[in-house]
């Protein structure tokens, strides 16, 4: 059987996303995210907070991650609720695998991030309920 050779793609990161989850489960902690791509190597995805919103601190174990601030900002948390610092348009957060992150955004208008996370992570599941396809 003959390999099929792989493409390059042009993807829309709402229209084309592989699923849509609604992450978190109390008022004000429910973050939108669209997963994009998924490999053996890697997770790519877009998530949108809206003013006051944040993902409560968690962990991934196994693996890598990253969030690239498109628009709005906030707080970046670690350990504890510990501030990291801003994450404001045009900053990357890096969490090396082990590493306990989160944030809150602020009050300036819709947050987005695209994120990566290495293969052996999932999105988190202990701040909340998973919503799968935005279904509450």
């Amino acid at each position: 059987m003959v390999k099929k050779k792989p493409t390059a793609r042009i993807l829309d990161p709402i229209l084309d996303a592989e699923e849509v989850v609604w992450l978190g489960g109390e008022a004000g902690n429910v973050r939108k995210v669209y997963r994009i791509i998924t490999t053996e190597c890697f997770r790519v995805g877009i998530a949108f907070f809206t003013p006051g919103e944040g993902g409560a601190v968690h962990v991934h174990e196994n693996s890598e991650e990253f969030s690239y601030s498109l628009s709005g900002g906030g707080m970046a948390l670690g350990e504890n609720d510990t501030p990291l610092g801003e994450q404001s348009p045009g900053k990357i957060k890096w969490n090396p695998a082990g590493s306990f992150h989160g944030g809150k955004t602020g009050d300036d208008g819709i947050s987005v991030k695209i994120w990566a996370y290495s293969a052996g992570g999932e999105l988190p599941t202990n701040d909340g309920v998973l919503i799968k396809e935005g279904k509450v």
